[in-house]
């Protein structure tokens, strides 16, 4: 069931699901185990699919969330290469052949979803989701 602002603004509302690659089937991922690292041109190759869609024109927009799952399955500079990567992709020229004019492959709007924190160590039980996201308030002092 899609909600209002699917219904009433969009044309058409897709959901990606990912932990870290796509998921079609949560039962069958939660068994797959390829022994292989971490494959970034893997969800490289997943977003390209998405954002060069035909149907991803101006009026097109994309909510983006790569956060949690990233952040505890990968070294940061793994991490780093996969936001350079998807800044690359949604920056991506082409050039219209018929007017020769270069445009961006994707002339969408991006919304990035931001995370919280992981504050597992503050859980008491580290394995409930809803504790994952505490957020410890932190103030500075600036002299």
């Amino acid at each position: 069931m899609q909600r209002q602002l699917c219904r009433d603004i969009f044309k058409r509302c897709n959901f990606s699901y990912n932990w870290i690659y796509p998921v079609a089937n949560v039962t069958a991922a939660k068994k797959e185990n390829d022994n292989y690292d971490y494959d970034n041109e893997r969800v490289l190759q997943s977003f390209r699919r998405v954002v060069y869609d035909p149907q991803m024109d101006e009026s097109s927009a994309i909510i983006m969330n790569f956060g949690l799952h990233f952040v505890e399955s990968t070294n940061f500079t793994n991490y780093k290469k996969l936001i350079d990567g998807l800044v690359e992709v949604l920056t991506d020229e082409e050039k219209d052949a018929a007017s020769n004019v270069t445009r961006s492959k994707f002339r969408g709007t991006v919304i990035w979803k931001t995370t919280t924190a992981i504050n597992k160590e503050k859980a008491s039980n580290i394995h409930l989701g809803h504790k994952r996201f505490l957020t410890q308030q932190v103030k500075y002092h600036l002299s």
